[in-house]
């Protein structure tokens, strides 16, 4: 049976009147002297409709969602802004901000719910000192694992434990490079030994710093001294007993050892371009 419409008592219909179709749920309006389908009530697609959407009351989502710019916002109830993750501007950072002097925490916990967490990261908005200066931020990271490569960060114990166990060579003297050119050819931060085994160093060692003067003298001593050369191993390469020395010499004014006696003669032990220690207890003390 088909549907009927219900007319005024006069018989007529009013411009907007609205009824419905109780079989087919298909609401109607009178409009331009004719009806026309609205469609289903809103009412009845409420099911329908609370699938397609998410609801502001809470929901869950299924599939992938995708927010293009802007990012998430997190507020507190009061409307001040707790976390904000959004993309950076011109690149493909993502940028995570903790707001109101807040910060962050990474945690695991073992279960569904949040009981037993450990906070592994944790970035605060926290003055600090380090050494001498102040920073507004602080980090923390905890529970790192032992290290096994070089690109692994290493934790506390495991310096204390390298510190520990390490032992602390102290070799005696400067450092000073090998060099086979002599004279007013000997380079900055070098030495030589000559043929007879006196030994010739740069006012400069291999460090840098200034051992003697651009004064020109020579001494002679009532008492040997030795002088000695040790690779970085800490082993004696060179050594010769020295009565006399030069300050000064040459345009470069080096300073050489005059031998007197010959303690270890290693002239041919000793490679150009390598860095040896040098003591004589005079300047490379």
């Amino acid at each position: 049976m088909a549907f009927q419409f219900v007319p005024n008592s006069d018989g007529s219909f009013d411009e907007g009147m609205r009824q419905t179709n109780t079989e087919t749920g298909v609401e109607y309006i009178y409009t331009d002297g004719a009806w026309r389908p609205l469609g289903p009530k809103i009412s009845d697609q409420f099911d329908e409709l609370d699938e397609r959407y998410v609801q502001t009351a809470g929901d869950s989502m299924i599939g992938r969602l995708v927010i293009v710019k802007e990012g998430l916002k997190f507020n507190k109830e009061d409307g001040t802004r707790q976390l904000t993750i959004s993309p950076n501007n011109g690149d493909y950072y993502t940028n995570l901000f903790a707001h109101n002097g807040s910060g962050l925490r990474l945690r695991a916990a073992p279960d569904n719910g949040t009981e037993g967490y450990k906070t592994g990261v944790s970035l605060n908005w926290n003055t600090h000192t380090v050494g001498n200066t102040e920073y507004p931020l602080e980090t923390n990271i905890n529970y790192l694992k032992t290290p096994t490569s070089s690109h692994h960060a290493a934790n506390k114990q495991y310096v204390d434990d390298a510190v520990a166990g390490s032992t602390s060579l102290t070799i005696p003297g400067r450092r000073y490079k090998y060099s086979n050119s002599y004279d007013s050819s000997l380079p900055s931060g070098c030495f030589h030994v000559e043929g007879s085994g006196n030994i010739q160093l740069s006012r400069y060692d291999f460090d840098g710093v200034e051992m003697a003067s651009t004064h020109s003298d020579s001494w002679t001593s009532s008492t040997k001294f030795a002088a000695t050369v040790r690779s970085e191993a800490g082993y004696v390469k060179h050594s010769i007993a020295c009565d006399k020395w030069y300050q000064g010499r040459d345009t470069n004014k080096h300073i050489r050892y005059v031998k007197s006696t010959m303690i270890k003669d290693g002239k041919a032990s000793l490679s150009a371009g390598t860095v040896y220690w040098i003591a004589d207890g005079i300047y490379c003390i």
